[in-house]
């Protein structure tokens, strides 16, 4: 018998933990089972329960023996074989009670039943035994495989959710991001005007006048070879004293401009900020993802080592992958965006003072102007005198308000990177998750090859 089969003493159940933990362990790596109870405490629930756990290795192959049949009479062993067999005999092929203790002595060895479990096992098929062993084998390695992948597809379903918050969550931002700047737009034209009445209100407030004359010949017939002298007022825009009430004796118009120059200043960060902290929200998943499997271990034996290593790799790499791109956009984007302000800052807001000098300068040469045609035919030409709102205008057209209004209003620039921000933004999400989605389908094309294999085995 030894010669076909090895037998294999476990130690028993229930005894002590590392006992069982022994016996079970033992049982994935057998062919067939002899599962051997004492006849006065068979059938137990907690036997019952280890053998539901252990179906797959029990079946055609392996016998219920309930020993010490011998303690019993015919009755009671009767009673015993029908309870187990009600209970157990759906998981062996067979239940029989046996006498070890009449099985050593010859006159009692046929009572002893034990010839029928001789015979049990003289007739086990080896073949098939190890075919099923093997199947058993490769069905268990088809599940950790296949729990593998799970493992993987889980994974990558974690990287993909991650994208798809994302995405939600830059398009629930990016109306409130529209309307923010929109405001803000408004705000620094408004501003620029503000600055551009106050520029005007203390020019014409500098508006005097002073005596001037001019010769002409007469036109009387006693005087006709005579130069007359004809006086009259002409206005005059009293430089020393606007730039002493704007620059020079007044603290507070400095300030003031210095404040709205700071609004605006930190109005624009904040727009960089949330910019920044959007992708932020991106990166902090990503570094989680990345510090959570970088350094992924298998935890059994047959799992594969290269996917595995692979995996590590991915996400050791997963910076490069996932995170570079958007680092760039943000970092374009913030760049125009400054830019922009430092445009705004050196022909508007650092340029007041430049602006209040040649309006007063063209102001000036149009008031000279005026005075030559006058002194040439009083009667055809006038004086100029500057009117609030032509040096208003002026202004505005000095601090160039009026391309910063096509730049903030009819074709708003600000506007214009945050929605190129999204749209790239939204372009490199999909190439992320597309990414991803290759990464998937390399996990379902291994899933239906394990498929395959287990169906090729159930055949």
């Amino acid at each position: 018998l030894l010669k076909k089969i090895t037998l294999i003493d476990t130690p028993g159940l229930n005894a002590n933990k590392n006992d069982t933990l022994t016996t079970l362990s033992e049982l994935k790596n057998i062919h067939a089972a002899i599962w051997l109870s004492l006849i006065d405490n068979a059938g137990k629930k907690s036997e019952e329960e280890v053998i539901r756990e252990n179906l797959e290795i029990l079946g055609d192959y392996s016998i219920c023996v309930l020993n010490q049949k011998d303690k019993l009479n015919q009755q009671e062993l009767d009673n015993v074989l029908n309870y187990v067999k009600k209970n157990f005999s759906q998981y062996f092929k067979d239940i029989i009670a046996i006498s070890c203790k009449e099985a050593q002595f010859q006159e009692s060895y046929k009572h002893s039943n034990f010839e029928f479990l001789i015979h049990f096992l003289q007739s086990i098929d080896d073949k098939k035994v190890k075919e099923k062993f093997a199947k058993r084998k490769i069905f268990n390695l088809c599940k950790i495989l296949d729990n593998e992948n799970k493992l993987f597809l889980d994974i990558f379903d974690q990287l993909l959710l991650n994208f798809q918050t994302y995405e939600e969550y830059a398009n629930s931002v990016f109306e409130r991001f529209l309307n923010e700047i929109e405001i803000l737009n408004h705000q620094i034209l408004n501003q620029l005007k503000s600055i551009s009445e106050k520029i005007s209100s203390e020019i014409f407030n500098s508006i005097k006048e002073k005596e001037a004359y001019f010769y002409q010949k007469s036109t009387k017939i006693l005087t006709k070879n005579l130069y007359v002298k004809y006086a009259y007022k002409i206005p005059y825009i009293s430089t020393d004293d606007t730039y002493l009430s704007m620059f020079y004796h007044s603290e507070s118009m400095s300030k003031e401009f210095k404040k709205i120059k700071n609004d605006i200043y930190h109005s624009f960060k904040q727009i960089k900020d949330n910019l920044v902290n959007l992708v932020n929200n991106l990166e902090n998943k990503i570094l989680f993802f990345k510090s959570e499997f970088s350094n992924i271990q298998k935890d059994n034996i047959f799992q594969s080592d290269i996917n595995f290593s692979e995996l590590r790799v991915f996400s050791n790499a997963s910076e490069e992958y996932f995170l570079k791109d958007f680092k760039e956009l943000l970092f374009k984007n913030l760049l125009e965006l400054d830019l922009f302000f430092e445009k705004l800052n050196l022909k508007a807001f650092a340029n007041y003072e430049n602006a209040t000098r040649l309006t007063i300068s063209f102001l000036s040469d149009k008031i000279n102007q005026s005075r030559v045609l006058y002194e040439l035919n009083s009667s055809e030409f006038t004086l100029f005198y500057p009117q609030k709102n032509e040096i208003y205008e002026r202004v505005l057209k000095e601090l160039n308000v009026y391309e910063f209004e096509n730049l903030l209003i009819d074709k708003p620039v600000i506007i214009k990177i945050i929605k190129d921000f999204f749209k790239n933004n939204k372009i490199l999400i999909e190439n992320k998750k597309h990414l991803i989605e290759i990464k998937k389908r390399e996990l379902d094309k291994r899933k239906s090859q394990i498929i395959k294999s287990c169906e090729l085995l159930k055949e």
